[in-house]
């Protein structure tokens, strides 16, 4: 649709004019509605549509992460664990996480920080401090996978707010 621009044909000037005009009809809001479109772009047709239906957004969302990340599709394993109605987005994202990161080896209970809206200035001073924390001595190897860089920075921020600030909390100045 949008790649071929069909909405044109319909009589609509953009293609947001078109998702907002079908909005009602899917029962879903613009961004729910964009995000079908990013999963169907990048998913199809290496995984069925009957298998997204199946699955749905959220656990698609995590598929298409998989995409996103590798440049490959999501192995016939993860489509058919995404499809179990018994398995968790949490669930998926944990074996998303140790198939495509972590040693059987690795210490540690898995934890997903989620995520969250960002202003591009937000943003911006976020990637500065962790740019910064990440060359403070001693400096964070390149070379480890992107998830330890970010426990690291974030180690390392947490230990140098709790060492400039528990102290004042815990005697009630903070």
């Amino acid at each position: 649709m949008r790649s071929r621009k069909f909405w044109i044909y319909w009589g609509f000037d953009t293609f947001s004019k078109y998702i907002e005009s079908i909005r009602d009809k899917v029962d879903r809001g613009r961004t729910q509605v964009y995000a079908i479109i990013s999963v169907a772009e990048k998913l199809l047709p290496s995984v069925s549509e009957d298998d997204l239906a199946t699955i749905g957004v959220s656990k698609a969302m995590e598929l298409k992460r998989i995409v996103s990340q590798t440049g490959k599709q999501p192995s016939a394993q993860m489509v058919a664990l995404a499809k179990d109605p018994n398995v968790t987005v949490d669930s998926l994202r944990l074996a998303i996480f140790e198939a495509h990161n972590v040693k059987p080896e690795h210490a540690g209970t898995w934890r997903d920080f989620g995520g969250f809206y960002a202003t591009a200035e937000e943003w911006k001073e976020l990637q500065r401090g962790y740019d910064i924390a990440a060359k403070t001595d001693p400096v964070i190897s390149k070379d480890l996978p992107t998830w330890a860089k970010f426990k690291e920075v974030q180690t390392r921020l947490v230990r140098e707010y709790l060492a400039t600030y528990e102290q004042q909390v815990l005697r009630g100045e903070g």
